[in-house]
């Protein structure tokens, strides 16, 4: 089980290193144009990704920062967003691992990751 949860880590980590390559290409004015999206720019939109993991890492080990919004810009350089990218995926794979252990051995979720009384959770041994 646990094997399962460290290749979706790595996959996600493979993808991200990707996207940053591509984009790294893209010339600034372009990465930084308002597109219309949700979070406007190529820019924001790595940034939220960022933000995203941040949370949900956050809501399942209680551990990391906790970004003041869903649009937060964490970085404005492109290069040091990408560091901080990359720390984020070399840490996932540690924290997946130990909010999983968590859940399995029946150690209560934390506030921000209550199951609901429809859900139901059986202890599996590993």
């Amino acid at each position: 089980m646990l094997a399962r949860y460290q290749m979706f880590a790595g996959y996600n980590a493979w993808c991200n290193e990707r996207l940053y390559q591509a984009t790294a290409e893209i010339p600034d004015a372009d990465y930084r144009a308002n597109r219309g999206a949700f979070f406007q720019s190529l820019h924001g939109t790595l940034n939220h990704l960022l933000v995203g993991d941040r949370i949900w890492m956050r809501r399942f080990t209680s551990q990391g920062e906790a970004p003041p919004s869903l649009d937060a810009i964490l970085f404005d350089n492109f290069a040091q967003l990408r560091a901080a990218r990359r720390l984020e995926d070399d840490r996932t794979p540690r924290l997946t691992i130990f909010s999983t252990i968590k859940l399995i051995t029946g150690a209560k979720p934390t506030r921000c990751c209550r199951l609901s009384s429809a859900t139901s959770v059986r202890r599996v041994s590993i």
